[in-house]
């Protein structure tokens, strides 16, 4: 009921969707979107987040390694955020601005 087509040759992925919708089952073609019925963006959780990235088909390595990125740098991320937000808030109670 799931297939995942991952071949080196796009005839072949094209083979293998036609088959799985055939038997109507999910397809994913990795590098074809247009032939699957589904895609599968690469994923990351923290702490009441998810974050899924997604080129579309177009470059799943440039997705893993995006996704790899943002999950090494996280902490980064929010130590940013949490300057960000603390100054906006230290702007806005400012009554001279």
């Amino acid at each position: 009921w799931l297939v995942v087509a991952a071949t080196s040759n796009r005839c072949v992925n094209a083979a293998i969707s036609r088959e799985a919708k055939k038997e109507v089952a999910l397809v994913n073609v990795v590098d074809q979107p247009s032939l699957g019925n589904f895609i599968s963006p690469a994923v990351f959780r923290k702490v009441r987040t998810v974050v899924a990235v997604s080129t579309d088909g177009k470059d799943p390595k440039l997705s893993r390694d995006l996704k790899n990125f943002l999950t090494q740098r996280w902490p980064d991320f929010l130590t940013f955020r949490k300057h960000l937000q603390k100054n906006i808030l230290d702007r806005d109670s400012d009554p001279a601005r």
